[in-house]
């Protein structure tokens, strides 16, 4: 068993590499996504092999969104043990059970990140469980982590799972240009756009298009100097 730690997650490269790659993938995934379409990472786990699973795995999903299983292993939840047989993502059902439809796509989105970062790093050699989120352990020892935690450090380290997620959920190009869309809307631009008059109208706007809670609309926002 072996723990994922910050120090040994994958260099993706630089930021512009980072998106680059990220469209590449999609791009085989589903082209279209690339000119603004919502992606939906319920399909994209299972396209890279992933199984998703929706359990209870605390009840709360302000307590944990999920945990990536990247081995077979056994998996214990409130209604009892997973025998994962491949790759797999399970997600808090209480996410569901809410309505949150936009966080489940986040979570799974995550996900994504945390498997490929795993994949690009360690192949098919080690077993290890992760938690959603910047933060990973081992399977015995799970570490939980709240939708704030995930955008802790993402200012900070391009490499995180949470930073590469966005790119996933919303690939640059077409984002941009949505935005911009937007902005011209309501007759202002990057400079002049205020935060308390016109900001709620764009991340409401953006956050249903691409399907993604707001607070990951805002940070991706702020990472392509939009905002």
């Amino acid at each position: 068993m072996s723990v994922f730690t910050v120090d040994k997650r994958p260099a993706f490269g630089a930021k512009y590499e980072a998106e680059d790659y990220a469209s590449y993938i999609l791009h085989g995934f589903d082209r279209y996504a690339l000119d603004g379409r919502a992606v939906s990472m319920e399909r994209f786990a299972r396209f890279l092999g992933i199984d998703v699973y929706c359990e209870h795995i605390v009840g709360d999903c302000s307590e944990i969104l999920g945990v990536a299983a990247f081995e077979p292993q056994r998996v214990y939840t409130l209604c009892g043990a997973l025998d994962l047989k491949r790759p797999a993502a399970i997600a808090e059902r209480d996410i569901i059970d809410r309505g949150e439809s936009g966080l489940y796509n986040f979570a799974l989105g995550l996900l994504c990140s945390e498997y490929l970062m795993y994949l690009a790093k360690n192949g098919e050699t080690d077993t290890s469980q992760l938690s959603f989120g910047l933060d990973t352990v081992a399977s015995k020892r799970l570490e939980f982590v709240s939708l704030e935690k995930a955008f802790d450090d993402i200012g900070e380290d391009g490499d995180s799972p949470s930073c590469f997620a966005l790119k996933l959920l919303m690939p640059k190009n077409g984002f941009k240009r949505q935005t911009v869309e937007l902005y011209a809307e309501l007759g202002v631009n990057r400079a002049t756009v205020d935060g308390e008059k016109h900001l709620p109208f764009v991340l409401s706007q953006l956050s249903a298009r691409y399907n993604v809670p707001e607070i990951a609309v805002l940070v991706r926002l702020k990472d392509l100097n939009l905002y």
